[in-house]
Parts: structure tokens; sequence; C-alpha cells
């Protein structure tokens, strides 16, 4: 859970080590900085202005938020996936020529099979021609 505590301009005096370690500054650092550092730009406005409220009337705030270290972190494994997604088309495109080649192969050996059935077939024939020959 990320804890940071703020005074009521919404200046952080403290936080937990999870938010330091998952924000990238160091413990030293936060402290006097504000709150919204640590929000991700696309958090809606409301949610600021109810802890601000809920704060600024002397009581504990608490919410959901975007921090922006671990936004970026999915970000960027939203976009690994978009990117793999993109490799596996380029794989079944790969792929379609050869599922093509595979089938008219099996189409090939089929013949090839049928072929070599009917060759069967005229060679006992003309085996059993010459036995009475």
């Amino acid at each position: 859970m990320l804890v940071p505590v703020t005074d009521p301009q919404g200046r952080i005096t403290d936080c937990n080590p999870v938010i330091v370690r998952i924000g990238g500054d160091s413990a030293a650092e936060l402290p006097g900085q504000p709150h919204n550092t640590m929000h991700h730009p696309d958090m809606p406005e409301e949610v600021f202005r109810d802890m601000r409220d809920t704060t600024q009337a002397g009581q504990p705030g608490s919410g959901l938020d975007a921090v922006r270290s671990v936004s970026a972190l999915l970000g960027e494994i939203s976009s690994g996936a978009r990117h793999q997604e993109q490799n596996i088309g380029q794989v079944k495109q790969a792929d379609a020529p050869i599922d093509g080649f595979t089938q008219q192969n099996a189409a090939m050996a089929e013949q090839l099979s049928a072929s070599a059935q009917a060759l069967d077939a005229v060679a006992l024939h003309r085996q059993a021609a010459a036995a009475e020959g």
C-alpha cells in the first residue's frame, strides 16, 4: 500500500518505503514536495479535489491514485504486449504461404499415393497376364 502523509497544503511530510521504492525518489527528496508530483497526469481532478477537501477539513484522506512510475511501468507492459501482438501477426503472415505449401504437399502426396496404387494394380494385372501367357 502506498501511504503518503501531507500537510493541509498538499505537501508531502512523510511516506512509507513503498512510495520511495516505486516512485524512484529518495526519502530525503520527497518531504516538502507537492503530493501531485507523484500523480499520473491522467488522474481525474475530482480525486484531488475530494482529497484536498477532506484533508483541509482536518480529516485523514484516503483514496485511489495512479502513481507516475507505476503507470509508466503499466504503459511499458502494454506497449510490449502491443509489440508482441504485432510480431505474432507478422509470424502468422509469414506462416500463411508455408501453410499453403503444406496443403499443396499433402494434396500431392495423396495424388502420388493414388497413382502408386493404380500402378500396383496395373503391375499385378500384367503379372497375372504374363503368367497365363
